[in-house]
């Protein structure tokens, strides 16, 4: 295990170096100026080993504005995959037991309708309805102008339930109401892939010999379906995941600009417009770490649950 564990770190190491290799390639090759070289790459190295990532062109830290607006992306990212792993494990998992019937084809229509539609036209459509027309939800921010809530871990929905203020409880629930509607569209894509992949997964777990042998034996029809079928059907839908953090981060760039919300999404979109491409090519840089890192946490996830993948593939 602790090989293994060796290995998952020296990937991750690994996969680090060539995306800082990487981004230092393409920076050099838009810039067009400095030619790129052994020792220009050493240097760049060291500087983002030592966390100095440049200055954006109002002269403030890059790395300081990143994790700035950090929690903001994060919080909306964490909220979506829930919602998504919420909703379409229990979706997939219902239709792979009544294959066929009336729920599999309203789940199989919901899936396809769910990745065939772009997400920022999923965006516009939902803005347009819940909060132009029925006013449920806000058309855009994090919280409303009423509430001066201190920022302690810039997470606004921890932030609100910790304040001490008198209005603390209606500032949470303002929170709310403005994360449900971009969480909502940002899980979309997400929840009908999840769904599509966990239908198809259960049902073949679900045919399988030593899931009738255990039905035989009396085990009861609960335990057999979310714990020894769905345990073996959760390898391809962490790897569906996993991929998908890459499609989110895409999408997320989308979500925060038609919500005016204040993440790494919009910030690196109105640093492009203003042209602060020191502030761009830092943000995507330090934007891929962070999914590297995303996906060496979703690995040992599935290291976990997949006692086979512990052992090195010997029984």
């Amino acid at each position: 295990m602790i090989a293994l564990l060796g290995r998952q770190i020296l990937a991750l190491l690994i996969t680090a170096l060539g995306v800082v290799l990487g981004c230092y390639l393409l920076s050099h090759q838009v810039a067009g100026s400095i030619p790129a070289s052994f020792a220009g790459f050493a240097q760049h190295l060291w500087q983002v080993l030592h966390g100095n990532f440049g200055v954006s062109s109002t002269g403030e830290s890059v790395l300081r504005n990143f994790l700035s607006v950090l929690p903001a992306s994060l919080e909306l990212l964490i909220s979506a995959i829930v919602l998504a792993v919420a909703v379409g494990i229990p979706a997939g998992v219902a239709a792979a037991r009544r294959r066929n019937d009336w729920f599999d084809r309203l789940v199989g229509a919901f899936t396809l309708v769910g990745y065939s539609v772009p997400v920022f036209w999923w965006g516009l459509l939902l803005v347009l309805w819940f909060s132009l027309t029925l006013d449920w939800t806000p058309v855009s921010g994090r919280i409303s102008f009423l509430f001066d809530v201190e920022p302690r871990t810039g997470f606004i929905l921890i932030d609100t339930w910790l304040a001490r203020d008198d209005y603390a409880f209606e500032a949470f629930i303002d929170a709310l109401h403005h994360i449900v509607l971009p969480t909502l569209v940002l899980a979309l894509l997400p929840m009908a892939i999840i769904t599509r992949v966990t239908r198809t997964a259960m049902t073949e777990a679900l045919a399988t010999d030593y899931i009738r042998m255990a039905r035989g034996q009396g085990i009861p029809e609960w335990r057999l379906v979310w714990v020894h079928a769905l345990r073996n059907a959760s390898q391809p839908v962490l790897a569906v995941l996993t991929l998908q953090f890459s499609t989110l981060i895409t999408g997320l760039m989308l979500i925060e600009s038609i919500f005016t919300w204040p993440g790494v999404g919009k910030w690196l979109l109105d640093a492009l417009a203003r042209g602060d491409y020191a502030s761009v090519q830092a943000g995507g840089l330090l934007l891929a770490l962070v999914l590297v890192v995303i996906n060496f946490v979703m690995d040992l996830f599935s290291l976990w649950l997949n006692p086979l993948q512990r052992s090195g593939g010997h029984r």
